[in-house]
């Protein structure tokens, strides 16, 4: 299984990591059958070489990977198709920024 870690993409910039470098070592070491993939990211609470130098792939693009694990919603232009997302989103607020976005979402998933 290949999970990718996603940078993030929100305005204002989101500086929070789904797995921390320590956590991502971790996952590696309990679950050999896992790789880890974090997409390069200039904002982000752990700069990128503290994840490479805990062992993690850095790449330009999560296109390879089955799970994509993110803080904040992805922009709708970000999302990859056929991947599974995980990400934190302010849903039960009903923003309206986000209405369109789920709307948009069981669209793709309904194909409605």
């Amino acid at each position: 299984m290949k999970i990718g870690i996603i940078r993030e993409g929100k305005t204002p910039p989101d500086k929070r990591v789904p797995f921390t470098p320590e956590q991502c070592k971790t996952i590696l070491n309990q679950y050999p059958e896992v790789e880890l993939f974090v997409e390069r990211s200039p904002i982000r609470a752990f700069e990128d070489n503290t994840y490479e130098a805990a062992g993690l792939q850095m790449v330009e693009s999560l296109d390879h990977t089955d799970i994509i694990f993110g803080v904040k919603e992805v922009n709708i232009e970000d999302l990859i198709p056929n991947k599974t997302h995980f990400f934190f989103s302010h849903t039960i607020k009903e923003q309206p920024y986000n209405r369109n976005y789920y709307k948009q979402q069981l669209k793709e998933i309904f194909n409605w």
